[in-house]
């Protein structure tokens, strides 16, 4: 995503993916797990902003490292 920044305040927006599980079953539908996720934007503040590019998040399990999904 390419910064947007607030020329006068420095002020810059980043995306955020974030994931959501819900399981469960009823009477009417068989048990299901539904993943799903949503795109989510914060303002960080001009002070906090930083040029330099982000590395990539790599998330650590019992299975060891893997990349951000």
């Amino acid at each position: 995503m390419a910064r947007i920044r607030n020329p006068i305040t420095g002020d810059t927006v980043r995306k955020l993916r974030i994931w959501f599980e819900a399981e469960g079953e009823s009477p009417q539908s068989p048990y299901t797990v539904r993943r799903w996720y949503e795109d989510r934007y914060v303002v960080i503040p001009g002070r906090l902003a930083t040029d330099q590019p982000d590395e990539p998040m790599a998330i650590c399990t019992e299975f060891g490292e893997t990349p951000e999904p």
